[in-house]
């Protein structure tokens, strides 16, 4: 009797049906809970979890070599390979969580994984600060010696020594002809090309930059790094292309040979979208800034001589399409009227009056 009674209170239904309904809906259709996006448990879980995943991600980070001594310091690769280890190690976790039936609330991951990499990431900021104090103040660089011919070297010593932050000191270089007066007394000349691996083990260097020079053949840089690796000595080899975006430049491997790929300077997609809103954005403040001088030429203009304040005239534009200039007028009104006057009756393609009509 009390079963009916309770089953009438509910409309027929018991308490358990609506619950058993709402079960057998598909995943996607069922209305989120709480459950969904908080950890179930005590505090304690979220403390081992927490430690857990705080250790594997070490791992994780280690075993990409994010912190390689030559990675840290200069560039956006070094932020770009934290953050993709990162999302690979929780995009692993979710994985193995579903693989294995384990129970990881949506919340707690969509609140560690970008408050995780925002801290990392601003982490690795902290200590890139730190390492351009030292390297500025002559400490935590790689002393390194430059080979190549006289115009390449001397590019690569004057930009390594104009930024003090740079991540190599460079103690010595080899020229072709071994001219201590190659360098001006910039760095010292310690030998030929062909004494570049007894120069650096004797100058101890940790590395050695390559530039171009006819005497370098394929086959002295391939005895260079025989005879650099038992002393352990990078061999880095520097390009004469500088001052080019980084994400503009590829290498694109051939049979025999490394090329790098420079790809032309474009913009598409969400780089042309950001372009264009900069744009738009930045010429509507200038116009703002600028419109008081405006308005105050333009009435200097009108106060001083008869006319219109602009001038207007037809230019050829992009893919050789008309389109009418306008700028502020600085010569008589009638001025193109009495250009042949002016010129002799002459008219060229091209002409610049010593006097204008004014």
């Amino acid at each position: 009797m009390g079963a009916v009674d309770q089953s009438a209170r509910h409309g027929g239904r018991r308490p358990g049906d609506r619950r058993r309904r709402h079960d057998g809906l598909p995943g996607a259709l069922r209305p989120a809970r709480p459950g969904d996006y908080l950890m179930s448990g005590t505090s304690a879980d979220y403390v081992v979890v927490s430690v857990c995943l705080g250790v594997l991600w070490f791992v994780a980070l280690s075993i990409a070599d994010t912190r390689d001594p030559r990675l840290m310091g200069t560039g956006m690769d070094e932020y770009a390979l934290v953050v993709n280890v990162t999302l690979g190690f929780f995009g692993l976790i979710a994985v193995v969580s579903y693989l294995t039936k384990f129970e990881l609330a949506r919340g707690y991951v969509a609140l560690a994984l970008p408050a995780g990499c925002a801290l990392l990431v601003v982490w690795r900021w902290a200590v890139r600060q730190t390492l351009v104090t030292e390297r500025t103040q002559g400490r935590a660089r790689t002393r390194a010696l430059v080979v190549g011919g006289h115009g390449t070297v001397t590019h690569i010593v004057n930009e390594l020594t104009r930024n003090a932050w740079a991540p190599y000191h460079v103690v010595g270089a080899c020229v072709p002809d071994g001219d201590e007066d190659a360098l001006a007394g910039r760095v010292p000349i310690v030998g030929t090309i062909a004494d570049a691996a007894r120069a650096a083990r004797e100058a101890n260097v940790e590395a050695v930059l390559v530039t171009g020079s006819d005497e370098i053949t394929p086959a002295i840089l391939k005895r260079l790094a025989w005879d650099l690796e038992p002393t352990g000595t990078d061999l880095l080899l520097a390009s004469a292309l500088t001052d080019v975006a980084g994400s503009r430049v590829h290498r694109r491997p051939a049979p025999g040979l490394s090329l790098q790929y420079v790809e032309a300077p474009r913009f598409a997609g969400a780089e042309l979208a950001l372009k264009r809103t900069f744009d738009i954005v930045v010429g509507m403040l200038l116009v703002v800034v600028t419109s008081v001088p405006l308005v105050v030429t333009a009435v200097a203009v009108k106060a001083t001589s008869k006319g219109p304040v602009l001038f207007r005239q037809q230019r050829v534009g992009q893919d050789g399409r008309p389109f009418t200039m306008l700028k502020f007028r600085s010569m008589a009104a009638d001025a193109e009227a009495r250009l042949a006057e002016v010129l002799g009756g002459e008219v060229g393609v091209f002409y610049k009056p010593k006097h204008d009509p004014g």
